[in-house]
């Protein structure tokens, strides 16, 4: 029969694909087994397929839930919750138990959640017969920051209730500001000798003396000598030895999540969002000498300067132009001040972290923690400058975040109308 004489022919094709293949699945070329495009969020892995997958056994809920712990810490619909045998009909509808149900990868959405929006309605049917929430589509649970499906800790009434009446910009406002740590003065910084083999520029070593590793008492052997040996171009686990919460939260980003992976580090071509030609073009990968100048250590440039060398979206190239950005003062010490806006600001949020040092307050270098869900940045960042109805309100406006806020929030929040609502009757009855 013909397609007999076809087998040589079929082989001759088959073995040499079969072989090209292997050797890229073996080298880690994996994107050519990628079935579909993944999510914005997850496109940055997608060579690292046993990240997300058990061999013939799918994704697990473990393997969600290793990067992302910290943002399901206070989980309201935990997988746990739906062992309690009550659900069992709704989990027929749709099994919520399980992360790859609302966040299926492959399917080209360029969101995280893939499921309809009204997927509460699958349990929550009874909300419409509520009268608080007559008249309302299924499809609307999730608008106007009424609600989040993981963390609705600042949605919760409770709460909007405690920031109702809230001013734009509070009274007493500002970030947690950085303190220096008491060292010697500028006066008694002495040039150290370098290590053998090490070429010290004087405009690298005058940068140095201006800088808060001079005042700490870091010299050059301090990160260019381990163990006896010179290290020329000192890696992050050099800076990890001092700085670990930052390099720590840097891999948990989408940043560091390549080089967390074992895959190549980020590089700016790898975006896809806009950035700047000459960034794309560049050979660098992304660590932490990108953004931070090792000699002079200047976190004013690495907060501003560094991040719109790279990206060149609307948001980002509004910046410049934005009232956020006139709030920009002299410089304190050579950082910025509690109430100097910038990128880091917002994309890097102070935290305040206890130990066995005492108190502390250290920037946050996850850059995905803050970005969605906006009540998320609301809590961690906004809240410390703006009342939460104008934090949550700008933050949904998403004109307003293409412009970086350069204006005012169109109408008020849907949640806090319906408390102000509720209130008003009871105001009455007094």
């Amino acid at each position: 029969m013909r397609w007999m004489k076809l087998r040589p022919w079929m082989l001759g094709l088959a073995l040499p694909l079969l072989a090209f293949l292997g050797v890229s699945f073996k080298l880690g070329w994996r994107h050519f087994f990628v079935p579909g495009t993944t999510t914005d969020g997850h496109h940055l892995m997608e060579e690292s397929c046993n990240s997300c997958h058990s061999p013939f056994a799918g994704v697990s809920n473990d393997r969600c839930s290793g990067c992302h712990r910290a943002e399901l810490a206070g989980d309201t619909h935990p997988p746990a919750l739906f062992d309690d045998p009550r659900w069992a009909a709704d989990l027929e509808k749709m099994d919520v138990s399980s992360c790859a149900t609302c966040h299926a990868e492959h399917h080209g959405a360029k969101k995280s959640v893939t499921v309809p929006r009204d997927f509460c309605f699958a349990c929550h049917s009874d909300m419409a017969e509520r009268a608080s929430h007559r008249g309302f589509a299924p499809a609307t649970c999730g608008n106007a920051g009424c609600h989040n499906y993981h963390d609705g800790s600042v949605l919760r009434q409770e709460t909007l209730a405690a920031h109702q009446g809230e001013p734009d910009l509070l009274a007493a406002y500002g970030v947690p500001a950085r303190v220096l740590p008491a060292v010697a003065s500028r006066t008694k910084i002495e040039t150290p000798d370098p290590p053998a083999g090490l070429a010290a520029p004087q405009d690298m070593v005058a940068a140095w003396r201006r800088s808060a590793h001079a005042r700490a008492g870091v010299t050059c052997s301090s990160c260019h000598e381990r163990s006896g040996r010179l290290v020329q171009q000192p890696a992050r686990e050099v800076c990890r030895s001092c700085h670990g919460f930052e390099a720590d939260t840097f891999l948990a980003g989408k940043h560091g999540l390549r080089t967390r992976l074992g895959l190549s580090a980020l590089r700016p071509r790898d975006a896809r969002l806009p950035m700047k030609a000459e960034a794309v073009a560049g050979p660098r990968h992304l660590d932490c000498a990108t953004c931070h100048d090792p000699h002079s250590v200047d976190t004013r440039a690495a907060a501003r300067q560094a991040c719109l060398g790279c990206h060149d979206d609307r948001h980002s190239r509004s910046f410049a132009s934005s009232p956020h950005a006139r709030t920009a003062g002299p410089a304190a010490d050579g950082r910025w001040g509690p109430r100097d806006v910038t990128c880091a600001t917002c994309h890097l949020p102070r935290m305040k972290l206890g130990g066995a040092g005492g108190l502390r307050v250290a920037v946050n270098h996850n850059n995905s923690l803050t970005l969605s869900p906006p009540d998320r940045m609301a809590a961690m960042v906004c809240g410390f400058c703006h009342g939460l109805e104008f934090s949550l309100a700008s933050l949904l406006d998403q004109a307003l975040g293409e412009n970086n806020f350069s204006g005012h929030p169109k109408g008020g929040l849907k949640s806090f109308i319906m408390l102000n609502s509720a209130a008003a009757p009871a105001a009455k009855g007094r």
